[in-house]
């Protein structure tokens, strides 16, 4: 009859087969994460590399700003006067619209707009100064062209001194700015860094796991599987061999006999074995002819064969 296995057997394969399936979930999501890290870092070392350019980029539009004003008092036969009052208009407006675009955000430029409070309180700062420029900017280019400004009631050199006055508080705050943007998306960086690191460390340790939970008792019962078959078939092998020797011995050493024992057949080698001759067996019964350990000795034979 064949063993039936135990519950341990039936349940380490599906043990085994647990582990190995938590095992390599786990190596799955934590590959996913990484991977999901790698694309938030990319992603926002790419915004924050823009709004740091665009705001470094804003000092140097606010010193150009200043730079056409100042122009336009100095006439020379490079440009003419429309010309220079066309490059503070190109100024005025891509000043103004990257100052909004790095509060409130601008697709065009790139630009989040999603400011921390610290950088939201340093454009506050600046704010005032900000407007006093544009204000000065906006009315010069309405005066020298002649236009309809009812809110410009200065002259042009008011709005001139009034645009130099801001000019070096502006610049302070947009440095303060930049080097703002610059630390938090270092910081921001790092942070992305660390939690790379641990999630490293994380499957590290679920490999580690992972072959002392799940490869090295697959393989210490892969081994005792094949321990157990070679068994089997030693036992398989020696017991073909009891059979081949059996079906060799069955012709030779076997006799026949009556219910009340009286011998019908004998081989030749029951005869050798009795050290008799067939008629002296047949006929009569072999347990009252002779001694009883050559009867006991000859069914033991008989019994070993059979």
């Amino acid at each position: 009859m064949a063993a039936v296995p135990s519950t341990g057997q039936i349940t380490a394969p599906r043990l085994l087969t647990r582990r190995y399936v938590v095992a390599l979930s786990l190596i799955a999501l934590i590959a996913l994460a990484t991977q999901l890290l790698v694309q938030v870092s990319l992603s926002r070392q790419t915004d924050d590399s823009r709004e740091i350019n665009i705001a470094g980029r804003q000092r140097m539009l606010s010193q150009r700003l200043t730079k056409n004003v100042l122009a336009l008092s100095f006439p020379n036969d490079v440009l003419t006067h429309e010309q220079r009052l066309d490059q503070l208009q190109q100024t005025l407006d891509l000043w103004v619209t990257s100052h909004i675009g790095l509060q409130e955000g601008d697709a065009e430029l790139g630009l989040v707009g999603d400011n921390s409070a610290t950088v939201q309180e340093l454009y506050a700062s600046i704010e005032d100064n900000h407007e006093a420029m544009v204000t000065g900017a906006t009315c010069i280019l309405a005066l020298e062209r002649g236009q309809e400004a009812p809110e410009c009631t200065e002259s042009v050199d008011q709005y001139t001194t009034q645009i130099l006055e801001n000019e070096a508080d502006f610049l302070t705050g947009m440095d303060a700015i930049v080097f703002q943007y610059d630390d938090e998306s270092s910081a921001a960086l790092n942070s992305i860094r660390l939690l790379e690191i641990l999630l490293f460390v994380v499957l590290l340790v679920t490999l580690i796991g992972e072959v002392f939970l799940v490869f090295r008792p697959a393989i210490a019962q892969v081994a005792k599987a094949f321990d157990s078959l070679q068994a089997r078939q030693r036992r398989l092998e020696a017991a073909s061999a009891d059979y081949r020797l059996i079906a060799e011995n069955i012709p030779e050493l076997i006799w026949r006999q009556t219910p009340h024992g009286i011998v019908t057949y004998v081989s030749p080698s029951v005869t050798e074995v009795l050290g008799a001759q067939p008629q002296e067996l047949i006929g009569h019964a072999i347990h009252s002819r002779y001694h009883e350990s050559d009867y006991d000795r000859l069914v033991k034979a008989d019994t070993a064969v059979n």
